[in-house]
């Protein structure tokens, strides 16, 4: 059970508020739809990579995300040294490809400064330190990949669409989706359906491609709105007049800040060595630690985190025996790093949110055994029988990771 023990503030004070530890969770950077519709004239070979890969773009984009994450912790904060050194900094990816170049770029960058910690050889890239990055196989993955094979979560999403809330959706918009169908050719049969088509559509405007003239600019504009409400839906926010479902975010989300927590405590107790952790994910994963911060709403609405949106948690000693939390969000590689935490629940308007009260209002998002709350309950209701978000048709075959690994440094060490 998670527990963090604070003692009383008998007035004993530091000079200044101190900072500690940081973790960060980021979003992977710019990609290519994960598939696209049978009749987009934008199939796969009109990409730079393979599906579902990160581009060219996204690569810069972490790199410069990397870098800010310096300027900010290793030159204005100092916590961490310029110089790689492995008891510092942990990097954990989900065991996604897009994920893990992402989690390279952003430590190239972050490490862009460090000495003496790769060979001074000339046909070494120049100024690159490796960087490890850990990563768990995705059918045991709970904590970065929240679609996994979880049945009570699948359960969830069943007795989801069948409340009378989501039919009514659905039979709002019926010729709205009969209209996509027939022009697209794609299957839409559900509200994953809508946001994968949506998002395909999303993807191909940002890379400045001429959309189908049958997409006009209110069917554009109607499938986003409707794709993205559906994706909070579909992951447990309040949606369509539905509440929050907090059991279904606990499922996608509660292993990711119940680990957070985890660390912190242990970071306290002197049982956790390093200043850094840096978790590299999807939008899912961060649009999911925000609903456990009760920031989501208030920070997004119901637009996706963009492209390299980073969360930073930090922890701060304020008193002796005496923590706080500050959290902090960068949108994305244009933005600064702002201060979000007056948008946690529960936190206030206050610089630092009380340690204590950071965890108490994180208890409804705490996992203990993730295994057996992903068991099925005996109620009467459907089962989500397709695999969460697995689009139709499979997604294609990816590059292989090292031939990316290598695209990816390459290109960064050009800029």
């Amino acid at each position: 059970m998670l527990s963090v023990v604070l003692l009383l503030n008998v007035g004993l004070t530091v000079a200044d508020p101190e900072l500690i530890y940081i973790q960060s969770v980021w979003r992977h950077g710019a990609r290519t739809p994960i598939e696209t519709y049978p009749t987009s004239p934008y199939q796969e070979e009109a990409w730079p990579v393979t599906w579902g890969e990160v581009t060219p773009l996204g690569m810069d984009q972490m790199y410069k995300q990397g870098v800010k994450l310096k300027e900010e912790y290793v030159d204005k904060y100092q916590l961490v040294s310029p110089n790689y050194h492995k008891t510092q900094t942990y990097v954990q990816s989900s065991d996604s490809s897009r994920a893990l170049i992402s989690a390279y770029a952003a430590m190239t960058g972050f490490y862009s400064g460090s000495r003496g910690t790769y060979p001074d050889t000339e046909d070494w890239p120049t100024g690159w330190t490796p960087i490890p990055v850990h990563a768990v196989a995705t059918k045991n993955e709970f904590m970065l990949q929240v679609n996994n094979n979880c049945p009570r979560r699948k359960q969830l999403l069943g007795e989801t669409y069948n409340r009378k809330e989501i039919r009514d959706v659905m039979n709002k918009n019926k010729n709205f989706l009969d209209t996509l169908r027939q022009q697209s050719k794609y299957e839409i049969d559900d509200l994953e359906d809508v946001f994968g088509f949506s998002d395909t559509l999303k993807i191909e405007k940002q890379y400045n491609m001429t959309l189908p003239a049958w997409i006009t600019g209110d069917i554009y504009n109607k499938t986003q709105t409707l794709g993205l409400e559906s994706f909070d839906c579909i992951y447990g926010g309040a949606a369509f007049g539905l509440p929050e479902n907090k059991e279904m975010v606990r499922l996608t989300s509660g292993v990711l800040i119940t680990q957070i927590l985890k660390n912190i405590e242990e970071k306290i107790n002197g049982t956790n060595e390093y200043l850094y952790h840096a978790y590299s994910a999807h939008d899912t994963t961060l649009s999911g630690l925000l609903r456990t911060l009760g920031a989501k709403q208030a920070l997004l609405g119901h637009n996706l985190t963009d492209y390299g949106a980073t969360v930073v948690i930090e922890l701060w000693k304020l008193f002796i025996d005496t923590y706080g939390i500050k959290v902090r969000y960068s949108a994305n590689v244009e933005s600064p790093i702002d201060t979000i935490t007056d948008k946690v629940a529960g936190c206030g308007k206050a610089e630092f949110c009380p340690l204590q009260t950071f965890v108490e209002n994180r208890k409804d998002y705490i996992v203990n055994n993730i295994t057996e709350s992903c068991e099925m309950k005996n109620t009467i209701g459907p089962v989500k029988t397709r695999p969460v978000n697995q689009q139709k048709p499979k997604d294609a075959t990816s590059l292989s990771l090292a031939s990316i690994v290598v695209v990816c440094i390459g290109y960064i060490l050009s800029l």
